[in-house]
């Protein structure tokens, strides 16, 4: 029992770490970023900016 608990937590820390260095790449990977879209688009509402 011990030892299928310590395989599923290590499956459960990989499978983390993987989700979380997917999302991570996946948001640098986009062009620009939040900041300068919103500052910079002459189409958005003052309101939005603020």
């Amino acid at each position: 029992m011990t030892g299928y608990l310590v395989r599923r937590t290590g499956q459960m820390v990989l499978t983390l770490f993987l989700i979380i260095t997917f999302t991570f790449f996946l948001v640098q990977a986009q062009p620009g970023d939040y900041a300068s879209f919103y500052v910079l688009n002459p189409d958005l509402p003052p309101e939005v900016k603020d």
